[in-house]
């Protein structure tokens, strides 16, 4: 996989996230998420992070693996995502089994290229 270059984004592959949680959620701080949604593409800065390990008890790993947390035990950079406090949550597997990093909060990317109905799908998104 590796990192891949765009005309004006890099992606990361899988062995960015295959590392230490810690290193790869201080990483993430800064990085931008990218995704084309009815033919506009929302982009989100991330600004805030959190590390979990199997061993800590807020760590959904750390009940153990079940299907609906399969994706904490698979390779590095597997989406875990579910459903908490009225709001998606979005992690990513890291190095280690039941390793992960939980991005906590990101901002919307506003640059002279977005348009109004980019603005419009991104608040029906996300409302608040």
């Amino acid at each position: 996989m590796g990192t891949q270059k765009n005309k004006s984004f890099t992606t990361i592959g899988s062995e960015f996230f295959d590392r230490d949680a810690q290193q790869v959620a201080r990483d993430l701080l800064g990085k931008v998420i990218r995704v084309r949604q009815s033919g506009h593409w929302l982009q989100v800065r991330i600004i805030e992070t959190e590390a979990y390990y199997i061993e800590d008890k807020a760590s959904h790993a750390h009940l153990g693996y079940t299907m609906n947390r399969k994706a904490l035990f698979m390779p590095a950079g597997t989406i875990y995502m579910y459903y908490a406090r009225g709001g998606d949550s979005l992690n990513f597997s890291c190095q280690g089994n039941g390793n992960a990093v939980l991005i906590k909060s990101g901002l919307p990317v506003m640059n002279g290229q977005i348009d109004p109905e980019t603005i419009k799908l991104m608040q029906t998104n996300n409302p608040s």
